[in-house]
């Protein structure tokens, strides 16, 4: 019966999907560090000037700290992508490549007796 080929072939299918999910977020991923990484450096040295120029004083200070947090929020996406996001894919894939690999075995009705 094409029962079992379709359903291995179904699954490969889905499991390809996912993968394809998956290099895409990555790719997502990639992306948004290569814009975070140099807004966390823009920040950190407008940081670092802002605080010698003015020796952590009053507004300034307050202005710098923002700075080094506003660099590390450019910078959650991709750490979200790169630490989190990506385990329910790996999950999801792994469980479709397993059922593409199980065996089926179709069971007609019992004969009449």
């Amino acid at each position: 019966m094409d029962l079992p080929i379709a359903l291995r072939a179904y699954f490969t299918r889905r499991a390809e999907a996912v993968g394809q999910e998956l290099r895409e977020l990555f790719r997502t991923g990639r992306i948004a560090l290569l814009i975070g990484i140099p807004i966390l450096v823009i920040c950190f040295t407008l940081a670092k000037i802002m605080n010698s120029a003015y020796d952590d004083q009053g507004f300034a200070g307050v202005a710098a700290e923002g700075l080094v947090i506003a660099g590390w929020v450019a910078n959650w996406r991709p750490i979200e992508i790169f630490l989190y996001d990506w385990w329910p894919l790996m999950r999801r894939r792994r469980r479709f490549e397993r059922l593409a690999d199980a065996q089926v075995e179709v069971c007609g009705p019992p004969a009449p007796q």
